[in-house]
């Protein structure tokens, strides 16, 4: 019953993914290489969590603002489900609405930020330093969580970047223009 906030810190593997349920009721899927830490219970006030990685997030409701925070950015929701994509050694910041409303302010500059309503996406491109919203198909952003992978119009590295993350494994190109080549399709993450 200490007034001190405990934390856990989770760091989940090379093709591993973990599920848990914070303190409030949370439901938190987390894929591979993602380091996820949170208080062990929150106080009345505010429900902070930090994340490197990729994540989905079913907020509980209870009225007290929930907040994710990246090296880049803060998402705040209050009861809603998202995904938030901040791998290190990125170009971008990806938060992906499910249902619900979320809040997305750049760390660095707190006065940017938006709103985001259900099946649109936030983007914080590191390189420029600019926050774009735009109207996705939610399940290419957020079917890792139901065990598949789910490319449409995607480049070749891009795919490639996403299924090291899983299967452990090196990609090297012999001819760089292949990087460009652009694939869709859908795999199941535990298929050969």
């Amino acid at each position: 019953e200490s007034t001190e906030l405990l934390f856990n810190s989770l760091h989940i593997p090379v093709g591993a993914e973990y599920n848990l349920i914070l303190s409030d009721g949370t439901k938190v899927f987390l894929n591979a290489m993602t380091e996820f830490k949170y208080p062990v219970k929150f106080n009345k006030k505010i429900r902070e969590v930090e994340l490197s990685g990729e994540a989905y997030f079913e907020v509980a409701e209870n009225g007290v603002p929930f907040i994710v925070k990246t090296d880049q950015t803060n998402v705040e929701a209050i009861g809603t489900s998202f995904n938030i994509n901040s791998y290190q050694n990125t170009e971008k910041v990806v938060t992906t609405l499910v249902e619900g409303k979320v809040k997305v302010s750049l760390t660095k500059e707190p006065f940017q930020k938006v709103i985001l309503l259900p099946a649109e996406q936030a983007v914080h491109n590191l390189s420029d330093g600019s926050l774009d919203v735009n109207e996705v198909d939610v399940i290419l952003y957020t079917a890792w969580k139901n065990g598949e992978f789910v490319f449409y119009d995607t480049r070749l590295e891009d795919i490639m970047i996403t299924l090291t993350r899983w299967y452990s494994a090196n990609v090297f190109y012999l001819n760089p223009s292949v990087k460009e080549l652009r694939f869709g399709g859908s795999l199941n993450r535990y298929g050969d």
